[in-house]
């Protein structure tokens, strides 16, 4: 398996591309999947739960939440829609109105200038790519069905578009496995899977926001070009998460051409045996990195920083519609319209011209009119935007810096600020002293803009306060933490009592972050009193992005009284966060909820109350139980573990035993691999109470059943558990009076295991050892 970062993997793909542009076909295409259109489409999770909804309104009971995520995606697609007609008619009024994705545009971008390729292939069955496309002004080439795939020729320089399960149009779209694989079929004279094989012949796919149906058009013929010891060109697959790797077939991860492409990789603490953290707070970038410390939240890969990163390393210009607009749609019209044929004269389309064309030179003759201040001011905003619709975010901030904010007109300084804040949000990666002076500049304009007395003036007092914040978070990372602090008291002071939601948003949060600042700074109590005032302040806010900085202010409280050893007081917050939001139906409120009650699981469970433990722990999965979100399914997975743990130490090991089972059943056939440890723990531990409970050949058979189903697998936490069970089935197979069986599980356990070097395998090892020698 060769893994690589998302840098890395860009400067190889556009080495290879220029060195092979010398001799005439691309050596990549791309395969993009719903990631790209994510949002404002949700991805199978949400398509799931809205079916799961649609059923429910219909008065059937869903099917349970057991299984792998496109198992359990199939299951409530077939059942919410049971004609195909009914299926087309929900997916058109989903993705018809949709907007253009930010992933979208960006591919189009890359699209059009064509270094890289112009060739896409997609299962997904809107047209966003296409629409963006040819709002940017070039023809696409789409073909969405088997029959026209001859049509397609690989090798035109056209940009062409290739949804190999059709479109929304169409009522024989593929959505339900039996149609997606029957898409793969070689059998007929036209199909999509030869398409692929006529282009995998000589290119490589560059994977993009698709998870991968194995069974699917896609998957097939890749299995089928990877069946070839080695590619021409590498194959380049972009995992949104780490985890994503480990869900992929053995045939594609390990193959020798094949890069795996991961997010940064970040720690994550063992939950079940501390309190669950969570990345909460503010949404930007840098806010997320402050605030990361011992989280829980995996590191992602989004689409759009895919393409961005392609963008900025060919260093593409900006496209025409957004630099030169007038111009851009002048010259369509002079395309597509002859003011002297019969229809131009039909629509007076001379006129037309003519009004689009003084536009134009409207636009150019003020551009040149204005002060000489005026004139750089405004070349350097004209710098910001190019820059920002680059995706070249640092130039956009060192350019920003240049401008001075006085001169400009009150729309300019509109669109400075938009171009800031894109900025900002785009520089999640950068140096912060670089995002310090864009918070700095974002800052100074929106004091300029105040002083002159916009009429906008709650909308430039937001831009204030998150310039503020921003520069908050700067500092912090700097070390700064005074500066921060200070930075956040300004913001609280200047708009602390305002009625705004915008306003009373960004308060609250540099309240929330004054205590995740201080906590870092080992002043828990100082912490404490932060997130205190906080939920004073705006405990009766009615604005749900303000509760949701008060339920993580309480959040934070709890954590920070467990870790300075004060698990009573913990569980008073945490079961306060329960109180106030228990009822919350808005997802950023519900799952601090579901968080808080697993914590305050742990904390009763700390103090002495078990059955109380176990009745929170309850309530988590009741209320996520549900939910097909991966997140929310490792929570419950977890809750559920706790639960049966707290049973046996309880001496109730019957229903520990029922529970582990349960994890084993719902969870059994999940790729991620937080709960694929899960399951392997809970087979132990369920194997470990059997033989307790005086049922030695059950428990062995229960580890046997582990070993085989884990036995090869990679992630060394589930390896530790597999020698595990090895040695305990030894021990067991011994107290039956079975020797050889017993020197055999001992034996293996030395014979996989000896040469670790982790040292919990490595104890492991030595306790078989021993155990052979006696």
């Amino acid at each position: 398996m060769t893994e690589l970062d998302l840098s890395s993997a860009v400067d190889q793909i556009v080495r290879a591309t220029r060195k092979r542009s010398r001799h005439g076909t691309p050596p990549f295409f791309f395969i993009v999947g719903a990631g790209v259109s994510h949002p404002p489409i949700p991805l199978a999770a949400g398509i799931e739960q809205i079916c799961r909804k649609e059923i429910a309104d219909q008065g059937r009971t869903p099917p349970p939440v057991e299984g792998s995520p496109l198992h359990l995606y199939q299951a409530c697609f077939e059942m919410a829609f049971e004609q195909a007609e009914e299926r087309r008619i929900f997916l058109h009024e989903l993705l018809h109105p949709a907007r253009i994705s930010a992933a979208n545009f960006r591919l189009a971008h890359l699209l059009s200038d064509g270094d890289v390729t112009k060739l896409v292939f997609t299962p997904n069955f809107d047209e966003m790519l296409t629409r963006a496309l040819r709002l940017f002004g070039h023809d696409v080439i789409a073909c969405d069905h088997p029959k026209t795939t001859q049509r397609i020729d690989p090798g035109r320089r056209d940009l062409q578009v290739i949804h190999v399960h059709g479109t929304h149009w169409f009522y024989d779209c593929c959505n339900l496995r039996g149609e997606i694989e029957g898409q793969a079929d070689l059998a007929d004279s036209l199909t999509m899977g030869q398409l692929l094989d006529r282009v995998l012949a000589d290119r490589s796919p560059l994977v993009v926001g698709y998870s991968g149906w194995e069974g699917d058009v896609l998957m097939t013929a890749l299995h089928r070009r990877l069946q070839q010891p080695i590619l021409p060109f590498n194959l380049y697959w972009f995992c949104y998460r780490r985890s994503e790797r480990d869900s992929l077939p053995g045939w594609l991860r390990d193959h020798v051409s094949v890069r795996l492409v991961l997010p940064p990789k970040a720690p994550v603490a063992p939950v079940s045996q501390t309190p669950e953290r969570r990345r909460i707070g503010s949404v930007e970038a840098l806010a997320a990195e402050l605030e990361g410390e011992g989280s829980s939240s995996e590191p992602v890969l989004p689409a759009r920083d895919v393409f961005e990163a392609f963008i900025q390393t060919l260093d593409l210009k900006a496209p025409y519609l957004t630099a030169e607009p007038l111009d851009f749609f002048l010259q369509h019209l002079v395309r597509n319209l002859d003011p002297e044929d019969a229809s131009g004269r039909l629509f007076l389309i001379r006129e037309v011209l003519n009004r689009v064309r003084v536009g134009a030179e409207c636009e150019r003759s003020r551009r040149l009119g204005d002060s000489t201040a005026h004139k750089a001011a405004t070349e350097a905003l004209r710098n910001v935007n190019d820059a920002v619709r680059r995706s070249a975010y640092p130039a956009a901030a060192q350019a920003a810096e240049k401008i001075e904010v006085s001169v400009l007109s009150e729309e300019q300084r509109k669109d400075l600020d938009d171009a800031l804040s894109a900025a900002y949000l785009g520089l999640a990666d950068a140096d912060a002293n670089l995002v310090l002076g864009l918070c700095e500049t974002w800052d100074d304009l929106a004091e300029a803009a105040l002083v002159s007395g916009s009429p906008d003036r709650n909308a430039w007092s937001t831009s204030a306060a998150r310039a503020l914040i921003g520069k908050g978070y700067c500092l912090a990372k700097l070390g700064r933490t005074e500066a921060a602090l200070e930075t956040w008291s300004n913001v609280i002071q200047r708009f602390g009592d305002a009625q705004e939601p915008a306003l009373r948003e960004q308060a609250v949060k540099a309240l929330f972050n004054q205590g995740i600042s201080l906590k870092r700074a080992g002043k828990p109590e100082a912490a404490i009193e932060a997130w205190t005032k906080a939920v004073q302040r705006f405990g009766n806010a009615l604005e749900p992005a303000v509760l949701e900085h008060v339920a993580n202010a309480l959040f934070n409280q709890g954590l920070a009284l467990w870790e300075v050893g004060k698990p009573g007081p913990a569980a008073k917050a945490w079961s306060e966060v329960v109180k106030r939001f228990g009822d919350a139906a808005e997802p950023a409120l519900r799952e601090p909820v579901a968080m808080a009650l697993f914590n305050l699981g742990l904390a009763l469970r700390q103090v002495g109350k078990p059955d109380a433990a176990i009745e929170a722990w309850s309530q988590v999965v009741q209320r996520l139980g549900e939910s097909p979100e991966p997140d929310h399914q490792e929570g419950v997975a977890k809750a559920l573990f706790n639960q049966a743990g707290a049973l046996s130490e309880a001496g109730k090991p019957l229903a520990a035993i029922e529970i582990w089972s349960e994890v084993v059943q719902r969870f059994g056939e999940r790729p991620e691999p937080p709960l694929r440890e899960l399951v392997a723990a809970a087979f132990v531990n369920r194997g470990a109470v059997l033989r307790e409970t005086g049922k030695p050949s059950d428990a062995i058979e229960v580890w046997s059943n582990m070993v085989q189903r884990f036995g090869d697998a990679p992630e060394p936490s589930i390896r530790e558990q597999v020698a595990i069970a090895l040695c305990n089935q030894g021990v067991a197979l011994s107290e039956a009076g079975n020797p050889e069986g017993a020197i055999e599980a001992w034996s293996k356990v030395v014979q996989r295991f000896g040469d670790s070097a982790e040292p919990a395998l490595r104890e492991l090892v030595a306790k078989a050892r021993a155990c052979l020698r006696d």
